[in-house]
């Protein structure tokens, strides 16, 4: 006990306060590390998690759209309302796809929504396909980034 009275001896306080507050701090600036830790690795498995669970889904409506787009392209003067609805549908799936997947995919999606803003402006049925081939595209690299997360879980 005789060491816990010199610590907090008058004449010792000052220095005492001084190696608390180096202590406190070094104690503060690990917890904000392993904060900042937990933080990235929580996000990291969430995203991993988000992406097996909704984006397979996401990528069957993007097939579903694909089809229809063929569908729609070898009656395309017949098909122009059809078009316009079946735009719209992949513009809502893209919207939700884009939350899910990396910067690269989503570079890729973006191209697809440009495609889709210069058809609106520029009915065409060149344009038209242009979309179809943005979407096969996005669908493609989405099927490769599945297949590699397969390999990098085992």
């Amino acid at each position: 006990m005789e060491w816990l009275t010199k610590w907090f001896d008058k004449d010792n306080l000052s220095h005492t306060a001084d190696i608390l507050s180096v202590i406190g701090f070094v104690i503060t600036i690990i917890g904000f590390v392993v904060t900042l830790f937990v933080f990235v690795t929580i996000r990291n498995i969430r995203s991993f998690y988000v992406f097996q669970a909704r984006v397979p889904d996401l990528l069957d409506k993007i097939s579903e759209h694909s089809t229809r787009l063929v569908k729609y392209n070898k009656l395309y003067d017949k098909s122009k309302p059809d078009i316009l609805l079946e735009i719209g549908q992949i513009e809502v799936t893209l919207k939700s796809l884009k939350k899910k997947v990396s910067k690269e995919i989503q570079a890729s999606i973006g191209k697809t929504n440009k495609e889709i803003i210069s058809y609106k402006s520029n009915p065409y049925q060149d344009q038209f396909w242009k979309i179809y081939v943005s979407l096969q595209q996005v669908k493609q690299e989405i099927t490769y980034l599945q297949e590699d997360q397969k390999w990098e879980s085992k």
